[in-house]
């Protein structure tokens, strides 16, 4: 390949990094992002909406992977929970939290 060739090909890698990974401030753990395949949504003093109900903690991380099946983590100091977006993967179609073991 010729240097016209190098410079498409490190372009064309850069946009595919950034639609990667997003930071995200939505408030809200139902929403689904399809911008990207990784959104980090860092809370703290505020809760989030739709978040597991036996978890109160004023701050932590929600990760929500878009590649094949949506998936969730919800992380705070007292506990991890999980889920996936089943059927239309629209906010309504999120299954129940299910909380990991230490």
């Amino acid at each position: 390949p010729n240097a016209d060739f190098e410079e498409l090909s490190i372009y064309q890698n850069r946009k595919k990094l950034e639609n990667l990974i997003k930071i995200k401030s939505t408030g809200d753990c139902n929403e689904v992002h399809t911008d990207c395949a990784i959104a980090l949504e860092v809370w703290t003093g505020k809760l989030l909406k739709n978040k597991p109900s036996t978890n109160s903690e004023p701050m932590g991380l929600l990760i929500s992977f878009n590649w094949g099946r949506k998936i969730q983590l919800y992380i705070s100091a007292t506990g991890m929970y999980t889920r996936i977006n089943q059927g239309a993967e629209d906010r309504n179609t999120w299954l129940s939290w299910v909380k990991c073991s230490n």
